[in-house]
């Protein structure tokens, strides 16, 4: 878990926020107008989760707290086709609507919805995320592994710049159909299988 009150003086804020994006397997994200009025917000971390959602399937746990012009902000981002799109939160599905936020309700009511957005919350981040990926060599029949690359395209901050990033992995394998180098699959975050192996596959795209 990581918010902006972990940040260590000392070190650039920036780089502190790109890690722990790029560690992130899901976000939480609370529609206020001061949010909204944040540069850093607009500009640096929600177009990386957005980026991340479609990227990798973060998952978003978008939360409309107060009133809002959220409907009006466009973020920019990079799709996977490495196009310069725009996105808005409201292109997302929220836990609320933009239209009844959370402080037009009673303190009782506000608990209750607090409570179960966090089962909500608990229950999507211990099923693990599904993402696409590319197969690297052709498996080997009866090691059940499948050694994969996930690609992404990614702002750097510093610069401004988006570049391509790539990422290794050892999939577990049931050996259920036939896969071969540069087929696109599906995996999915599992239990550990062994040192190496925290994915298993899923189907074939």
């Amino acid at each position: 878990m990581y918010d902006d009150s972990m940040q260590i003086c000392g070190r650039p804020w920036k780089l502190a926020i790109q890690e722990a994006i790029g560690n992130a397997i899901g976000a939480i994200i609370l529609i206020t107008p001061r949010m909204l009025n944040s540069d850093v917000v607009r500009e640096v971390e929600i177009p990386a989760f957005l980026e991340k959602a479609e990227s990798e399937g973060l998952k978003l746990f978008i939360l409309f707290v107060d009133h809002s012009v959220v409907d009006q902000v466009n973020f920019s981002i990079v799709d996977n086709d490495g196009n310069q799109v725009t996105r808005k939160l409201t292109d997302y599905c929220g836990l609320n609507s933009p239209d009844e936020p959370l402080l037009d309700w009673s303190r009782r009511v506000q608990n209750k919805v607090l409570a179960d957005v966090a089962k909500r919350i608990y229950q999507d981040l211990h099923q693990g995320r599904v993402k696409v990926a590319k197969i690297v060599r052709k498996p080997v029949p009866g090691r059940k592994t499948i050694h994969v690359i996930i690609e992404r395209t990614v702002r750097h901050s510093p610069t401004g710049k988006y570049i391509n990033k790539t990422k290794k992995l050892a999939v577990h394998w049931y050996e259920s159909e036939e896969l071969n180098e540069n087929d696109m699959i599906e995996i999915q975050e599992c239990r550990p299988k062994s040192k190496t192996k925290c994915h298993i596959f899923v189907r074939k795209i």
